[in-house]
């Protein structure tokens, strides 16, 4: 069925399954199933959504979190989330997955055991029993006579199977995405001083909702986006009232303050001094 998911585009479709008694009790089962393609301004964020995620991403690359960790998957790779616990991930470029929730006998198990890897993202070297058992598992719920349980059962134990030898091959970049992040936020920072830098833009220019910016930012800073870009100004302004000739009003318009009283009052209450203390004081 299609779905009607903000940011998932037209063609994508879903499907929504519930197990019998007999694979509550006794396998592993799906729960949903999906084939998704995304607008780039995708973004989810749940506290909890009470199954275990298997993604493939086809195509494109993506964000994920877990808890306060993110990473970075690409064409190619698996992500495996345990969604009992908050998590999100974010449409990076171009994505396309094929994913399915799951649950069922010996989940929490097998849940634990993958934790111990300490990553989420996983790059096979090898991948071609894993797609071929993702798409599988995807084609049997758009079949009219799907596959009995039990069968689907050990088709999910296989993708999950998989994702255990990839540790000593996985790209374990859970920090790399957040020095990515800052990096790219503080080379914008750096090129757009005179204009305005609100949350909203900074998480825009980031491809991030604000909520998980405003995280990370102070998670890898130690400093509000706020705080970060008030520091930002007042220190391009120390090397403007050090190496040039400006007038105050031409510093302050440099430097994204609206006027020159505003620029004076900042500087003041960061520096200790006024923009005429401090130029005289390095003079």
């Amino acid at each position: 069925m299609k779905t009607k998911e903000k940011g998932v585009q037209n063609q994508s479709d879903v499907y929504f399954v519930s197990p019998s008694n007999l694979a509550l009790n006794t396998f592993l089962y799906v729960t949903c199933v999906g084939h998704f393609f995304y607008e780039d301004d995708y973004h989810l964020w749940r506290e909890n959504y009470n199954s275990y995620l298997c993604m493939y991403l086809v195509k494109g690359k993506a964000r994920i979190m877990s808890g306060e960790q993110a990473y970075l998957a690409k064409q190619g790779d698996f992500v495996y989330l345990d969604c009992y616990k908050p998590h999100g991930y974010e449409a990076v470029s171009d994505l396309e997955t094929i994913w399915f929730h799951f649950d069922g006998v010996g989940a929490k198990q097998i849940n634990a055991a993958l934790q111990e890897l300490d990553t989420v993202v996983f790059t096979l070297s090898d991948n071609t029993r894993a797609v071929h058992c993702m798409k599988q598992i995807y084609e049997n719920y758009c079949r009219r006579n799907p596959r009995s349980e039990p069968v689907i059962s050990s088709v999910i134990m296989a993708v999950l199977a998989e994702l255990f030898p990839s540790s000593q091959t996985r790209v374990n970049n859970k920090s790399m995405v957040e020095a990515d992040i800052m990096e790219q936020t503080f080379e914008y920072v750096r090129q757009h001083l005179s204009d305005e830098l609100t949350l909203e833009v900074l998480a825009t220019q980031a491809s991030l909702s604000k909520f998980y910016f405003s995280r990370v930012f102070k998670k890898e800073t130690g400093f509000t986006p706020h705080e970060y870009v008030c520091k930002a100004r007042l220190n391009y302004a120390k090397e403007l009232l050090r190496g040039t000739d400006c007038i105050l009003r031409q510093i302050a318009h440099q430097c994204g303050f609206p006027d020159e009283s505003s620029f004076s009052a900042a500087f003041k209450k960061n520096v200790g001094l006024t923009p005429g203390e401090f130029r005289r004081m390095k003079l």
